[in-house]
């Protein structure tokens, strides 16, 4: 009896030890060459949850098309992965993430532009991670203040056409990037419904402001922005490449190319995008990217407490610090160091004055037709940029 009662004691030690090793498990999607930001997050929730995070890196702008994927073809999912805002509402109805009940309590403690694009029908869908918008960087040994008007950036283009060299450069022959200088002369892509849905059959991309900025765009590409640099592939890598280099001394670019201009070395400052002939500034796109929580992840309670604590002021200066893409968290925006780093400060200030990405799925649609749209308009300088559009927008709405 006494020997059944040791061994019994053994077995059920053996027991004990294997429910202390199989700890709870989470999966988290981070970017690219990203995943260090979320790692002191990651270490002391699970000393403080008794659990385990287990962080992997992937391309943000692919991580919905691959969670779809997964799902479709019934393979496992991570428990989190990152959102972009112009894919929250396919996400919603193809039942690929779930609502955060969370944010109901946490939003106020993020500025409201980042939550709103994640809120349909009163529930949000996602946590903000980052909040991005188009900036210019320009080499400090090349330009010593920042230009604050396209005429001012035209004319320096001129002067280093002498030299074999450029100005201001940027991919304007995709809309993302271009966007900005069709919205400062009035386009815009969806009208919005009385209940603040989009109206897609209200398209602003061949009014007169849209013909407007699609020519000064075609006129400037045309003349400043050298042909590799329209490339589909490698066009992004060449714009890089010719600032880093001294080439080229302004480009038109987003936060992620932040960490790769300070690898360089290249001297540069951050500045926000320049006004036009009619005096409004360049209105390019605002972006935000958020921790998603899948539909399936058996452990989502875990997951929004991790998502809500990496997100404290702490944790987001060290994302920020390791990532340079800046949280929109009230408290950390509010943060002296933020306050004089220029490249954040310029960052926050160009998003103030920047529009929301739509997130319908027709959107698909309007990336297609306005690439089309550009390319026809640069390559044809006699062309007619009414027509061009107006083309565009009928495939847009078929």
């Amino acid at each position: 009896m006494k020997k059944l009662t040791v061994l019994s004691a053994v077995l059920l030690g053996i027991a004990l030890c294997g429910t202390a090793v199989a700890k709870t498990s989470i999966t988290v999607w981070e970017d690219l060459n990203k995943a260090s930001s979320l790692e002191q997050a990651a270490k002391d929730f699970e000393r403080d949850y008794d659990c385990k995070v287990v962080l992997v890196e992937k391309d943000s702008i692919k991580q919905f098309k691959e969670v779809q994927k997964l799902s479709k073809n019934g393979m496992s999912l991570p428990d989190a992965f990152i959102l972009i805002s112009d894919k929250v509402n396919e996400a919603i109805k193809k039942k690929i993430v779930a609502d955060i009940s969370v944010m109901n309590t946490e939003k106020t403690k993020f500025i409201p532009a980042s939550v709103k694009p994640f809120t349909v029908n009163n529930k949000a869908y996602a946590i903000p991670r980052s909040i991005e918008s188009l900036v210019i960087f320009y080499n400090k040994d090349i330009i010593k203040d920042p230009i604050d008007t396209m005429a001012g950036y035209e004319a320096l283009a001129k002067e280093r056409q002498k030299q074999g060299k450029y100005g201001l450069i940027g991919k304007l022959d995709n809309l993302y990037y271009s966007y900005g200088f069709l919205s400062a002369y009035g386009s815009y892509i969806f009208g919005i419904n009385s209940d603040g849905t989009y109206n897609t059959d209200d398209i602003g991309l061949n009014n007169e402001g849209a013909v407007k900025g699609t020519k000064l765009v075609a006129d400037y590409t045309r003349n400043y922005i050298p042909k590799t640099a329209l490339d589909k592939k490698k066009g992004l890598d060449v714009i890089d490449d010719m600032f880093i280099n001294g080439q080229a001394a302004a480009v038109i670019n987003g936060p992620w190319g932040l960490d790769k201009y300070k690898r360089s070395g290249v001297n540069f400052a951050v500045g926000t995008l320049p006004k036009l002939s009619n005096g409004m500034r360049i209105a390019p796109f605002f972006g935000v990217k958020g921790y998603a929580i899948t539909k399936k992840s058996k452990n989502k309670d875990l997951v929004e407490k991790f998502l809500v604590y990496a997100s404290q002021p702490r944790y987001a200066m060290i994302r920020y610090q390791k990532s340079a893409e800046l949280p929109p968290v009230k408290e950390l925006l509010a943060n002296p160091l933020i306050i004089q780093d220029e490249v954040a400060t310029a960052m926050a200030n160009q998003a103030a004055n920047a529009i929301d990405m739509p997130s319908d799925p027709k959107m698909k649609d309007v990336w297609e037709s306005m690439e089309d749209a550009f390319e026809d308009a640069i390559k044809n300088e006699k062309a007619d940029i009414k027509a061009i559009l107006d083309k565009a927008v009928k495939e847009i709405k078929e």
